[in-house]
């Protein structure tokens, strides 16, 4: 309970812009997704990563670590302000909603 409510009081002082928010492309195309957020002066951003699924565990897995996407994602941005990930040679088991994970410190 402790750890849900430091959460939800991070991210009420987390401001989290999505440009693209739906997408429809061909198999084997590249596409790119942006992220950018601000946050309290004051605060320093500790880690950013994208996501698909976010089960039980206490934090999602970053897709760069998923084999499915071995070799394809490619991230921009300066991870302070905004966050973009590329999806190169898109399969249909690419289609999901993807979210960007955003970890920092008071």
């Amino acid at each position: 309970n402790t750890l849900l409510l430091l959460m939800l009081l991070m991210m009420k002082h987390l401001l989290v812009t999505y440009t693209t928010q739906s997408i429809c492309t061909l198999k084997g195309s590249s596409v790119e997704l942006s992220c950018s957020y601000i946050y309290p002066r004051g605060h320093t951003v500790t880690s950013t990563f994208w996501f698909t699924e976010w089960g039980t565990s206490v934090e999602p897995e970053d897709l760069v670590q998923d084999p499915e996407y071995a070799g394809r994602l490619e991230y921009h941005g300066d991870k302070k302000n905004d966050h973009n990930l590329i999806i190169r040679d898109l399969r249909e088991s690419d289609s999901a909603t993807y979210s960007e994970h955003i970890l920092y410190l008071f």
